[in-house]
Formats: structure tokens, C-alpha cells, sequence
């Protein structure tokens, strides 16, 4: 998953509950003194750290988060030339589990990877419902 995507998520309210096996990036942001609860390490030199973290939910997270919220979904890796038909990317489509309905524009993602696709139908939900 792109940490982009992954961003995006955490600003659109994805709460993260630390399990064991997650992946996370940490962010070092700026140099000089640093106070508060933010303060986890010095670099050497006298480099003060204030460490962001961001969480990259793996596929199976990401789907999981997507039918908690009573969604269904599909999702394909698109065959194909690249330019005509999207070819090489993966679309995700979301099921409303009432609605049943296929094919709903703004219900389809399309991505490089599964993972931004997912993440993208997630934060739909999540800016949206």
C-alpha cells in the first residue's frame, strides 16, 4: 500500500488498534528541541526526533475494515492494453449488503495495487458514510 493512501485513511479517521504483525511507517519530522509527549528519540549529532505514525493495513485488514461497515465488495486484476481498458490495474467495486447493486460509478476503484484500491474504496466509506 502506498503511504500516500495510507494518509489518507488515518486523516479520513481510520482508528488504529496496534496488533501484533502490523506494518507502520514512522515519520521523523524537523530538527531542534522538541518538548511534549511526542519526544521518543535523539539522533545522533543532537538531531531531535517528533515521530509520526502511520499505519499500512495489509489487504485482508483493509477488507475486513471495509465489510465491518456492512459492505460487500469484488475486486479483479484488469486484463488487457493499459491505455484502452486499464489493463495491468485492479479494480475494486463496493456491494451495499441492502442494495445489492453492481456497478455504481462512484462505487468502483480503480489502483496499481489491490491494496490502493482497497484503500481507496475505504476512505470513501469512511468520508462518506
Amino acid at each position: 500500500m502506498s503511504l500516500s493512501k495510507a494518509e489518507e485513511l488515518k486523516k479520513a479517521g481510520l482508528v488504529w488498534e496496534p496488533e501484533k504483525g502490523d506494518w507502520y511507517n514512522l515519520i521523523v519530522c524537523g530538527t531542534g528541541e522538541i518538548k511534549g509527549p511526542n519526544l521518543v528519540q535523539v539522533l545522533p549529532f543532537g538531531v531531535f526526533c517528533n515521530v509520526v505514525d502511520i499505519w499500512l493495513p495489509s489487504l485482508s485488514q483493509l477488507l475486513a475494515e471495509i465489510e465491518a461497515r456492512e459492505w460487500n465488495w469484488t475486486i479483479r486484476k484488469l486484463n488487457g492494453d493499459f491505455q484502452a481498458a486499464g489493463g495491468g490495474k485492479y479494480r475494486l467495486v463496493l456491494l451495499d449488503k441492502l442494495e445489492a447493486t453492481w456497478g455504481i460509478k462512484n462505487r468502483q476503484f480503480l489502483a496499481d495495487t489491490p491494496e490502493d484500491a482497497a484503500s481507496m474504496a475505504l476512505i470513501y466509506l469512511l468520508k462518506n458514510l
